[in-house]
């Protein structure tokens, strides 16, 4: 399992395009499609942060929660929050990672 605390957003960004696997559903993937930088505090000095947009089918939707992504060379816990309908009956989920200090 990769160790969540090495998780970068070029962990996510060099995956944009590509496709994991939800572990918990057999045959469920969602792509990858953007990982963004993100402020932290009022003045950006809190720590850093990311988020990673997804988007999958619309059948089955994933609640909110826990969810283990993986593709050949990643295993990964994560918590998706689903954000909604996205182009091509799919649904876009949310994952943002913060860092503090």
């Amino acid at each position: 399992m990769t160790d969540p605390s090495e998780v970068t957003l070029a962990t996510f960004a060099e995956r944009t395009g590509q496709q994991v696997s939800v572990a918990e559903v057999e045959g469920l993937e969602l792509e990858v499609l953007e990982a963004v930088e993100r402020t932290v505090g009022p003045d950006a000095s809190a720590g850093s942060a990311f988020s990673v947009l997804f988007a999958g089918p619309a059948d089955p939707a994933l609640p909110q929660g826990m969810v283990t992504l993986a593709d050949d060379e990643l295993v990964l816990p994560v918590f998706l929050v689903p954000l909604g309908p996205a182009a091509g009956d799919r649904i876009r989920y949310e994952a943002v990672y913060t860092r503090t200090g």
